[in-house]
């Protein structure tokens, strides 16, 4: 196999459909978020909408550690990603169908049980389909597919069917599970014809069982440590930044309402645009200068919002706040997708990826945005956005230790093309 050719056949379509797979999952996740507003036929307060989120969230990540690992140590990623990716998409159905706000939790926290292990899981499909030099392009890509089918189509799509009456919320979300049925069932057809393993490599992992000394060694990995320092600054860095920057922008800035909505939509296309960009380019360049870069954006991101404030009109802040994005969006899929992936053994992969989103989920995601909310009752919205450039530092910090892993990896391509001929 030269260097170019993909691992198994089919790699475009493979890609293809770990794209739309990923990208309902996040729709499955984050769609509800644009019903809350037009929730009229069951009582919901503004706690209750958090709660909503907050028990997917927990349980998201507990399972992606729980769940991840358990389908490494029994080598049936196929089945793990699969089952629980058409489960995931079965209960999103339910709640469309849920009478109260109890049953609408209770199905929440299952969804989030089934879906914690698909992001890992789906992202070591994608390694193991990807020719050598298209890893960081094509990990990249499935997290730009949770950003534009993820977030940007349903908020675009899904209130605007809710508001049409009090019960109209449930459609958009049954629509989404059906969807995401769908494409779990095209998934494991696809999968069932395509062998992702080499049979002499398969047969091995499955001979040699993960132990806990196996993922002992993970912790003596310093990529791996640093990868789990780098998700939780990305994850702290987008859920701080995503949750308070309007408001940041609408209370304590000049911008007007059509410049505020062109910030957030311009910079979410930018950072969708950034998962294919700069993961494209560290195949090329290298993944520690690019992560480096990355990073330097990610800082850029709130600092233009606080030095810009007075001024947020103009035609600067805007490009600025754009090109941070292009050039920062894509931390997660550096960090913890690539980097990570090539840092460790084959056969913990999964549990690796697993593990820095499980410490990225409760620190970062859940922890991180709710002290820096009470630091911004106390101290105002600008302390909000140092909380996400604190988390921008961690990816910082990360990327300037870590050990480049490109070259590393083309060399082990090069000698198992050896071992197979």
């Amino acid at each position: 196999m030269s260097k170019k050719e993909s691992p198994v056949k089919h790699e475009k379509l493979i890609i293809l459909i770990l794209f739309f797979s990923t990208g309902a999952v996040m729709a499955m996740r984050f769609g509800i978020t644009n019903t809350f507003a037009y929730i009229g036929d069951i009582a919901i307060t503004p706690v209750e909408m958090g709660l909503i989120m907050s028990v997917h969230a927990i349980a998201w990540a507990v399972s992606s550690l729980v769940l991840g690992s358990l389908a490494d140590y029994l080598h049936k990623q196929k089945l793990f990603m699969v089952g629980c990716l058409f489960l995931s998409a079965v209960l999103s159905i339910l709640v469309g169908y849920a009478p109260n706000i109890q049953t609408v939790l209770i199905l929440r926290a299952l969804i989030g049980i089934f879906q914690g292990p698909l992001l890992p899981l789906l992202q070591t499909t994608a390694r193991k389909v990807s020719s050598p030099n298209h890893i960081g392009l094509n990990q990249g890509l499935l997290i730009a597919g949770t950003g534009l089918i993820g977030q940007s189509i349903p908020a675009a799509i899904i209130p605007g069917v809710a508001q049409t009456g009090p019960s109209a919320w449930r459609s958009p979300l049954i629509v989404i599970g059906i969807i995401g049925s769908v494409i779990a069932l095209l998934l494991g057809l696809i999968l069932k014809t395509n062998k992702l393993e080499n049979p002499i490599e398969q047969k091995h992992e499955e001979n040699n069982k993960i132990s806990a000394k196996d993922i002992g060694e993970l912790f003596k990995t310093r990529n791996f440590i640093l990868g789990i320092i780098g998700a939780v600054g990305s994850i702290g860095f987008t859920l701080c930044l995503s949750t308070y920057a309007a408001a940041f922008l609408a209370n304590e800035t000049n911008a007007s309402t059509g410049r505020l909505s062109l910030m957030i939509a311009a910079s979410g296309i930018m950072g969708m645009l950034s998962n294919i960009v700069l993961p494209a380019i560290s195949d090329r360049f290298g993944r520690k200068p690019s992560y480096m870069i990355c990073s330097i954006g990610l800082l850029l991101s709130p600092l233009v919002l606080i030095v810009f404030k007075s001024n947020m009109n103009s035609s600067l802040p805007l490009i600025l706040y754009c090109l941070s994005f292009l050039v920062g969006g894509c931390a997660m899929s550096l960090n913890t997708y690539v980097i990570v992936g090539e840092s460790v053994s084959p056969m913990l992969i999964t549990t690796a990826y697993s593990i820095c989103l499980c410490a990225g989920e409760i620190i970062g995601g859940t922890i991180g945005p709710a002290v820096a909310g009470v630091v911004a009752n106390k101290y105002g919205l600008t302390m909000a956005l140092v909380f996400a450039m604190a988390f921008a530092g961690l990816c910082l910090l990360a990327s300037v230790f870590m050990k480049e892993t490109l070259k590393e990896t083309a060399t082990k391509e090069q000698e198992k093309d050896v071992v197979n001929e």
